[in-house]
C-alpha cells in the first residue's frame, strides 16, 4: 500500500510540474525567447514546422486543462 501511495504522489507532483509547459503555446515555445530544448534539430519546433504535431487549436484544450488542475 505504501508503494501505491508514493507512486500516486509522484505522479500527480509530475502532472502539476509539467502543467505549465504544456499551456505554452506554441509561439511561445517556437519564438525568439523559447526555451532552446524545443528548439533542437528534431524537436518539437521542427516537427510542428514539417506538420506533424497538431496545431494551435489543440494546446487551447491544454490551457483548459491547466487552469482546472490550478482550481484543484
Amino acid at each position: 500500500m505504501t508503494k501505491f501511495l508514493a507512486t500516486l504522489l509522484v505522479t500527480s507532483f509530475l502532472a502539476i510540474a509539467a502543467a505549465p509547459a504544456m499551456a505554452m503555446s506554441i509561439e511561445e515555445k517556437c519564438g525568439p525567447n523559447g526555451p532552446e530544448v524545443y528548439k533542437r534539430a528534431g524537436g518539437f519546433c521542427e516537427q510542428v514546422n514539417a506538420g506533424s504535431i497538431g496545431s494551435e487549436s489543440t494546446d487551447e484544450r491544454y490551457e483548459v486543462l491547466v487552469k482546472v488542475l490550478a482550481k484543484s
